[in-house]
Order: C-alpha cells, then structure tokens, then sequence
C-alpha cells in the first residue's frame, strides 16, 4: 500500500494553527508583530526545552514538524525561528531565519526578525546589516526608517552623523 504526500494545503493548515498557539501566547506582551524587540517587555531569558510542556514549547515542536513536512517552505523556516527565538534558542533561531532567507532572499521580514535576534545576541554588525536588508526589501515598510536608524546606532554611523549636525 502506497501512502499519498500530504498536500502542501495540508501543511499550510499545519503553519496556521502552530502560528495561533504562537499568537494565543505572546498577544498579552507584545501584539501582533511577530517580532520580540529588546525593552519592549518581552523577556529574551526565558528558557525552556522544545519537549518541555509550555506553549512556546509545543509551537516550536510544530513549527519543527511544519519544516519537516514542508522543508522548502520558507515561511515555515521563519516561524521556527520565531519560535525557537521565544524559547532562548538563538543560534538555533539564526540558523532557520538563514534556511528562510537561503529559500526567498527577499522575504523582508526574515531579515527583520533576523536582525532582532543577532542583536539580541550582541552580534551588532551582523544585525545592522540584516535591518539595511530589510529595509531595502521594504522602503514602504512603517519601520524601515527604524530599521536604519538603528542599524547606524549598531554600527556607530548615528554617532557620527549626529556629530555633525
């Protein structure tokens, strides 16, 4: 007997309901972003382990099966990374942001959210220029003037340029 793939609509119902339980969690503290900024009352400490019972938990575990199911699904790739980001695993986050980006390198949000995590991880060179790629990628964007400011900010350019004014 012969087994049927499951349909890439089957794995796209999959990523909708991981992301809810994502969604169901984080709303409270920081809305509807996606995204964790520093100092926005989101805590980058937290750490649970994937097999861990918690909500983050269990959508990390989704989105890893999403990924498993679907692996050159690039929204996917970056939901684990949003997931794994929310637990503490940051490399591990890094890492599928990169897969995403490997997939759809102008998918503008990957390299917002991965701009967030290098950050996060004191890596300033390497999270200002994942904020300049998404604010290429999305000039249109709300945030993108933020994202280069803050990229100048981590790479030192805002120092400079406010010395000039």
């Amino acid at each position: 007997m012969k087994l049927a793939p499951v349909s890439n609509s089957a794995g796209l119902v999959f990523l909708v309901v991981a992301a809810a339980l994502i969604g169901t969690h984080s709303k409270g503290r920081e809305g509807n972003r996606g995204s964790c900024e520093p100092g926005d009352g989101c805590s980058t400490t937290e750490r649970e382990p994937l097999s861990h019972g918690g909500e983050r938990s269990t959508a990390a575990v989704s989105f890893e099966k999403a990924v498993q199911a679907s692996p050159e699904n690039p929204n996917a790739w970056n939901n684990l990374g949003l997931a794994l980001r929310k637990i503490g695993r940051k490399e591990e986050a890094v890492r599928a942001y990169r897969r995403a980006i490997t997939m759809k390198p102008d998918f503008a949000l990957v390299h917002k959210n991965l701009g967030i995590v290098l950050e996060q991880m004191g890596r300033k060179s390497e999270a200002a220029q994942a904020y300049l790629k998404y604010a290429e990628l999305s000039p249109s964007s709300a945030d993108a003037r933020t994202a280069k400011e803050k990229a100048e900010l981590l790479t030192g350019a805002g120092k400079e340029r406010g010395a000039e004014r």
